[in-house]
C-alpha cells in the first residue's frame, strides 16, 4: 500500500486504527502509515495464547516527541493484556528477569489462563514448553524500563555466520523495509550462511542481491 503510485491513493477523511501483528513491523513501516493517516496499534501473542497477548499501549507522554521517536516506541510489541497473569523476559536457565534495560536479551515468557494447558497427546513438548511453570515462546527480546518488551528474533531463526549470531528482525528493520526488501543466508564455505540485502522490482518480482547486510545487531 505504501509503494503504490500516487494517483492510486486517497487520502483519508478521519485517522484510521490498525492493528499488527505476526513479524515485528519495522519502525520505518509504522512512520509511513502514521504520516498517511493510521494510527497504528501493534499485538503479540501465538496460537498457543489463543489470542494476543501484549500490546503497544500509546501512552499520552509519547505525544511530545517527534514521529521517528514515536514509531520506536510503537515498533516494540508492548505490555501484558488484563488476561495475561504473567509477563517476564528471562534467562531460560535461571528463569530469572533479565535487567530492564532494553539491551539484555532473553526468552520471553507467558502465563496465565489465556495460554494453552498443553499440547494434545505431547507430555514431553508440554513439559518443555511450561519449565519452570511458564510457557517459552521460543522468543527472544528484551524489556526496556518503562516495562515494554520488544521482539529481537525466534530462536530458531538466528543466522550464525562466522561464530556469530545475528538477528534477522534487526536486519528486517534496515534499509529495504519500505523497498519490498528481505533477508536471504546465502552460504558461504568457510564462514557459514552470510546475510545479504535483497530488493523487489516493481513488478514484486525478486531482484537479485544488491549489498550484504549491514547495520545487523550482533550477538556474542
Amino acid at each position: 500500500m505504501m509503494q503504490a503510485p500516487a494517483e492510486l491513493r486517497c487520502a483519508l477523511d478521519r485517522p484510521a486504527q490498525v492493528v499488527m501483528g505476526g513479524a515485528p513491523p519495522p519502525t520505518q513501516l509504522i512512520l509511513a502509515l502514521e504520516a498517511h493517516g493510521f494510527r497504528v496499534g501493534q499485538v503479540y501473542g501465538s496460537t498457543e495464547t489463543y489470542a494476543p497477548a501484549t500490546m503497544a499501549v500509546r501512552q499520552v507522554e509519547w505525544r511530545c516527541l517527534d514521529p521517528m521517536a514515536q514509531a520506536g516506541l510503537l515498533a516494540r510489541q508492548g505490555v501484558a493484556f488484563p488476561a495475561l497473569d504473567g509477563l517476564m523476559v528471562a534467562d531460560p536457565e535461571t528463569m530469572q528477569p533479565v535487567p530492564r534495560n532494553g539491551t539484555t536479551i532473553g526468552k520471553i515468557m507467558l502465563r496465565g489462563n489465556t495460554v494453552m494447558s498443553g499440547y494434545l497427546k505431547n507430555p514431553g513438548a508440554t513439559a518443555e514448553a511450561f519449565r519452570g511453570g511458564w510457557f517459552h515462546t521460543g522468543d527472544l527480546g528484551v524489556q526496556h524500563p518503562d516495562g515494554y518488551i520488544q521482539v529481537k528474533d525466534r530462536s530458531k531463526d538466528i543466522i550464525i555466520s562466522g561464530g556469530e549470531k545475528i538477528h534477522v528482525v534487526s536486519l528486517d528493520s534496515g534499509k529495504l523495509a519500505l523497498q519490498g526488501g528481505y533477508i536471504l543466508g546465502d552460504h558461504a564455505a568457510d564462514t557459514g550462511p552470510e546475510p545479504h540485502e535483497h530488493a523487489m522490482n516493481a513488478g514484486g518480482l525478486p531482484a537479485p542481491r544488491v549489498s550484504n547486510a549491514v547495520g545487523c545487531r550482533r550477538e556474542d
